[in-house]
């Protein structure tokens, strides 16, 4: 059995071809996407008054007197507690908002994350879950 050398050699470079032409459209597609819709986390700038403990994420640990928070961190107030949540786009010059956390509260940030470049389509996300007791959101400062 004899292959025809000719129709591999065509095989070849067709199949060349067409992965040829699929790197060309993929490549330039795949970074168009990755620049409209890549996403950082925000600044988070947490100020307390009284008794206010915060847990980070992976820690089971509390600590107090943080200035700075991680997403996914755990905000708790006592009685004599308040705190405030700052939100800051991640180059850090514009504030799109803050939260009140009243005493006896206890909240958690789940997500909070801007648009990491500028030609981003993606909309500023802030998603807080209060597990118990009053918040008071403010948008847009």
């Amino acid at each position: 059995m004899r292959q025809n050398s000719e129709r591999v050699a065509w095989a070849v470079i067709l199949s060349a071809f067409f992965a040829f032409c699929t790197l060309i459209v993929s490549i330039p597609l795949g970074l168009r996407w990755w620049l409209l819709n890549a996403t950082a986390d925000e600044t988070i700038l947490l100020s307390a008054s009284g008794t206010v403990l915060v847990t980070r994420p992976g820690s089971n640990r509390a600590e107090a007197n943080l200035t700075s928070i991680p997403v996914g961190s755990t905000i708790e107030t006592k009685t004599d507690g308040q705190a405030s949540l700052t939100f800051m786009a991640t180059g850090g010059r514009e504030v799109l908002g803050s939260v009140q956390i009243y005493g006896n509260s206890k909240v958690v940030v789940a997500q909070a994350a801007s648009p990491r470049y500028g030609a981003g389509i993606q909309p500023h996300h802030v998603k807080l879950n209060l597990l118990y007791g009053r918040t008071r959101a403010i948008i847009g400062l």
